[in-house]
């Protein structure tokens, strides 16, 4: 196994703690989780922050992981790489709305995206092509990673200040995400 799947497989474990981290009901167990006042007004539940900090290390891991991955043209990895980004921003963005960070739409309109995309791969290999992400897809994915860090740390700075800046990142984030894969079946539509 080379050094970008070891990453992707290191991601998956790393976004199936961030799961763990946030979803365990420690509470029920006899764990009490802390939450913490900061800025004198926001109240931050820790196992958000420590998820935050294993989400901040997954981003580097992808970025890394996919450099070494283009320096070593290393195609057959990016599909591992990509189940991994998928996994982590499925799960993450799901998690967040049911903890109601963000509106259930959100992870509805992604999902309905990865079905697409999904469909839209085998059919572009029937034509000898690859689906590979364009740039649309670049910014996406580093706006919901930017937006999705942000919102495990609570938005903070921002929030003391009534900016919504993880939201804006996220909304954005998705709508590029979905252009993205409309995009990519205009594309096929075009190999007819």
């Amino acid at each position: 196994m080379n050094l970008a799947n070891k990453l992707s497989v290191t991601r998956i474990i790393l976004t199936i703690i961030i799961l763990l981290v946030i979803s365990f009901p420690f509470n029920e167990i006899g764990i009490n989780t802390k939450e913490i006042l900061v800025m004198g007004k926001i109240l931050v539940d820790v196992k958000f922050l420590i998820a935050g900090f294993l989400y901040v290390i997954e981003i580097v891991l992808y970025y890394l992981g996919n450099s070494i991955s283009r320096r070593n043209y290393e195609l057959k990895t990016r599909s591992l790489s990509n189940f991994a980004t998928s996994l982590l921003i499925l799960i993450t963005i799901t998690t967040l709305s049911f903890y109601g960070f963000i509106n259930v739409i959100v992870p509805i309109i992604l999902i309905t995206r990865e079905i697409l995309i999904m469909t839209l791969r085998p059919l572009y290999l029937d034509k000898r092509e690859k689906l590979l992400p364009n740039k649309l897809d670049k910014l996406s994915i580093l706006l919901i990673f930017l937006g999705s860090a942000l919102m495990l740390f609570y938005n903070l700075p921002f929030e003391a200040f009534g900016i919504y800046v993880a939201d804006l990142l996220i909304d954005i984030g998705v709508v590029t995400y979905l252009i993205s894969a409309i995009s990519h079946y205009f594309k096929y539509r075009k190999l007819d």
